[in-house]
């Protein structure tokens, strides 16, 4: 690569336009029943357990949406549209508007539970549904998941929301994870645009202050780690003292986001030294992003997931684009000509789901019930617009 911006941001737009969208849109919509399966061999067969779970499906709305405007291809809101549809219309119980976390593949309800993670999924994917069709009926869906958010999961004693709910959407995790509190944040973000309402804008600077507050260890500026208990006790045995670097740098992306909005230096001098932990840390000398450490910094999984690397080229570019530091972008260039060369399949297309040492895939499957097209097609895609601005 070169060192030009412009020139690694084409580079990510053909491998988007050419590799990953193309995958997604052959074998994931499903034709006969509607929304999509995930649950995908390497080349692309579908496999294992079809049932149709929240997230997966909002993703797909989501990874096509903005597929859409990156391609310039009707077809991909069209595969979004049928999308909308059978999540609208199948994944939300009638009797009281609460969505189902699990369905068969014919839509028919599957009892479990619910997690914060499952509606912050669907705020996110349908606000950015309703802004890119004008689809009013999307908005609406989008900020009652909201208030029910809110309403079921929000700790009024303690601040932050719970983990989950049982079937009766009562609550049964009174953990709270990193995880849930950045994509709240990413959906408020995507709320904001949709609805044009500053409210949201408000509710997503209290969450940014809960995350800098209570999620980082120790009260100097550290790492953050992934869970709490309900009343924010770091030592206690429920807590999970892990740094995963995928939500370090998802956090960089989230408060240069809000630094870009608001000016607010706070949020700037957050972001910095979450990179810079996430930097020293987390990047595989050999090449590529490491799975989690503990809290000292030792590596606890040395191993490659395809959407942590997704977030660390998000955030790179994203960091590139607010301080304009050639390291970033040094980087940013290593850490995608490692994707493209290992990730990649180049036979079928799409990315691996896992490498290890030295680029070995250890699973070669395209989707599963955590894996779609969504972040990469995310992540690229904010790292495009970086690299172009």
């Amino acid at each position: 690569m070169t060192g030009d911006p412009k020139n690694l941001a084409q580079i990510l737009r053909r491998h988007l336009c050419a590799d990953i969208l193309p995958f997604w849109f052959d074998f994931s919509i499903d034709h006969d029943q509607g929304g999509f399966i995930t649950n995908l061999e390497r080349d692309g067969q579908r496999s294992g357990d079809l049932r149709k779970n929240l997230v997966m499906q909002a993703r797909m709305i989501d990874a096509f949406t903005v597929g859409a405007r990156i391609a310039g291809d009707s077809r991909y809101l069209d595969a979004a549209r049928q999308g909308f549809r059978f999540l609208s219309q199948t994944m939300m119980a009638v009797e009281d508007n609460r969505w189902l976390a699990v369905v068969e593949r014919d839509g028919t309800p599957v009892v479990e539970r619910i997690r914060a993670f499952n509606l912050t999924a669907v705020v996110h994917a349908l606000a950015g549904f309703a802004q890119a069709t004008d689809e009013a009926r999307a908005l609406e869906l989008a900020l009652e998941t909201f208030e029910q958010l809110e309403l079921f999961l929000w700790d009024a004693t303690y601040e932050g929301y719970y983990e989950g709910l049982d079937a009766q959407w009562q609550v049964d995790e009174t953990t709270k994870s990193l995880d849930s509190h950045l994509h709240a944040v990413e959906a408020l973000f995507a709320l904001v645009e949709a609805a044009n309402d500053d409210a949201f804008e408000d509710t997503s600077w209290r969450l940014l202050d809960l995350i800098m507050r209570r999620m980082t260890v120790g009260a100097d500026g550290g790492p953050l780690v992934e869970k709490f208990t309900d009343s924010w006790a770091e030592e206690a045995d429920e807590c999970e003292p892990t740094v995963k670097f995928g939500h370090l740098f998802k956090a960089v992306w989230l408060f240069l986001d809000a630094y870009r909005r608001t000016h607010h230096a706070s949020y700037l001098d957050f972001a910095r030294a979450q990179l810079s932990h996430a930097l020293v840390t987390g990047i595989d000398p050999e090449a590529g992003v490491f799975e989690t450490a503990d809290t000292f910094g030792e590596i606890a999984d040395a191993r490659h997931f395809w959407w942590t690397q997704c977030e660390a080229i998000a955030a790179l570019a994203r960091a590139w684009s607010v301080d304009g530091k050639a390291e970033h972008l040094g980087l940013l260039e290593r850490l995608v000509d490692y994707c493209l060369e290992h990730f990649h399949d180049k036979r079928h297309g799409e990315w691996f789901a896992l490498l290890g040492p030295r680029g070995a895939v250890l699973d070669d499957r395209k989707g599963h019930d955590r894996k779609s097209a969504y972040p990469i097609v995310r992540c690229l895609h904010s790292a495009i617009l970086d690299l172009e601005s």
